[in-house]
């Protein structure tokens, strides 16, 4: 359900908050993007981060389909682990 005030989608309305991660500033959470997550507002003047790692068993390729998309790397070519 998407939240209106912040665009945020919201998929877990129980009681149970979860177990807070309490890092210091520039610290970096590691999490499935399949488990239900949340944070606290940003109560400072500067952007968050976000590292967002995707994976695919099929390369992800440029709209006409001639060389990976943006900044895709790949793991395998042709079965075999790619040389980097």
């Amino acid at each position: 359900m998407r939240e209106e005030e912040t665009n945020d989608l919201v998929g877990y309305f129980g009681n149970d908050l979860g177990d807070p991660v309490l890092v210091p500033a520039g610290s970096i959470a590691c999490f499935s993007s399949t488990a239900f997550h949340r944070s606290g507002p940003n109560t400072t003047d500067r952007m968050r981060r976000v590292y967002l790692a995707q994976y695919s068993s099929e390369p992800i390729l440029n709209e006409v389909g001639t060389a990976p998309r943006h900044l895709a790397e790949p793991l395998l070519v042709g079965g075999e682990r790619a040389q980097s």
